[in-house]
């Protein structure tokens, strides 16, 4: 992944709620429920196949 700065990285939280109910996703490794998110990068492909820009 591209970093915009060598000692600099964004990361991002997105919080889907829909008729009072959150999406959350479960984190294999850590074995927690976590909202969507991550590492942003330049141009970056969703893995649900949409593109987007950050």
């Amino acid at each position: 992944m591209a970093h915009i700065h060598e000692k600099t990285d964004f990361t991002v939280a997105i919080f889907v709620v829909h008729n009072e109910k959150v999406l959350l996703i479960h984190h294999r490794k850590l074995d927690k429920w976590l909202p969507l998110g991550g590492d942003s990068g330049c141009l970056t492909h969703h893995r649900f196949g949409s593109r987007t820009r950050s």
